[in-house]
């Protein structure tokens, strides 16, 4: 293997976060990130609770789309949780998990990997849809992923 593709590989074999900065989110949609470049691999997506996050103890009700499928049960999920919480997406038909200082992934309640691209018919966002907004807290959003082409990037949505 010459010196270009062995770089190519190993840009492929780095595992890539990013970061979307903290934010308290209002009822509606909001994009979080863009898919751009080509397919990902998408490892975990979650949120830190840079502050407690809750709704008079009912907690803040989240639905997340990755390209317009959704990454959880599709029904808005509650979330309470205190500062230095973590909530992980499921990527699949299962509700988040909640709540937490640490957790495994994959995780026991079944969080999967998914591929994504952009120009799928969904569009190429990760977005968040609050159904029940919280009057307190903000979150910081994560993406853990690998790139499937040494263009493809997930970023911070505008």
């Amino acid at each position: 293997m010459g010196l270009g593709a062995t770089v190519k590989q190993t840009s492929l074999n780095i595992m890539q976060v990013v970061k979307r900065p903290p934010q308290v989110y209002p009822i509606g949609a909001d994009n979080l990130f863009t898919i751009v470049g080509g397919p990902v691999y998408i490892q975990g997506l979650f949120f830190y609770a840079d502050e407690a996050i809750d709704n008079a103890g009912a907690g803040t009700t989240m639905v997340v789309q990755i390209c317009g499928v959704a990454a959880d049960s599709a029904a808005p999920t509650a979330i309470a949780t205190a500062i230095g919480g973590v909530c992980i997406w499921p990527l699949n038909a299962t509700v988040p998990v909640p709540n937490l200082a640490m957790n495994i992934m994959p995780t026991t309640a079944g969080v999967f990997s998914v591929v994504a691209s952009p120009g799928s018919a969904g569009g190429d966002n990760i977005t968040v849809t609050v159904a029940t907004a919280s009057t307190v807290g903000m979150c910081s959003w994560y993406v853990l992923y690998f790139r499937m082409e040494p263009a493809a990037e997930i970023i911070v949505a505008a």
